[in-house]
């Protein structure tokens, strides 16, 4: 009997060990599991972080491109715009001659320096005008001159030109931006009107 008492305490510490391993097993594996999971919680906020990262900076790539677009558009649109108005204030010059031109023309003579003045260029419908102003002078006539006058040196070193064109291209920067402002305005209430 004693060695039944033995294959039975045998089975039994059999037994308590095998369920200890068991238990230290199950502990394992938990501790395992909870181990893996940390990680991959770990893993998934970085991955998430680069990933909301590299959203925000191309985003931002974007954004940047297209406000550079957007800009480029509108200086080609403006650019746009003030020559066409350029090309609109030099067609109304014409329109100056109209009421006291002589007045003016005369104005614009006063305005140069004192000076042999050889060659004369005016629009061709002021010849007498010029040639009454430059009696020794050769008065030749232009047709791009809407009004006003060049005088030259004979040999050209000296040359002063008092035109409406030349008035207008350099008075042009003063000018624009009021013209570009009325402009946008003008645009502002098309569009409110619409809406």
């Amino acid at each position: 009997m004693l060695h039944n008492e033995l294959i039975d305490a045998l089975h039994r510490e059999g037994e308590e060990k095998l369920a200890t391993i068991r238990l230290e097993a199950g502990r394992a594996l938990e501790e395992i599991s909870n181990e893996a999971a940390a990680k991959a919680r770990t893993i998934r906020e970085r991955y998430n972080t680069l990933l909301n990262q590299a959203v925000r900076e191309e985003g931002g790539a974007l954004m940047a491109a297209a406000a550079k677009k957007a800009a480029i558009a509108r200086l080609i649109a403006e650019k746009k715009l003030a020559d066409r108005l350029y090309t609109l204030a030099a067609g109304l010059l014409k329109g100056l001659r109209n009421n006291g031109y002589d007045g003016i023309f005369g104005e614009l003579v006063r305005e140069l320096p004192t000076y042999g003045w050889d060659i004369v260029t005016v629009n061709p419908e002021d010849l007498q005008i010029g040639a009454a102003c430059f009696p020794d002078a050769k008065v030749v006539g232009d047709n791009r001159i809407s009004g006003g006058l060049e005088v030259m040196s004979a040999d050209g070193k000296v040359r002063v030109i008092n035109t409406f064109e030349k008035r207008l291209e350099l008075a042009w920067a003063a000018i624009l931006p009021e013209m570009m402002e009325n402009a946008a305005q003008a645009a502002g209430e098309t569009r409110s009107a619409q809406d």
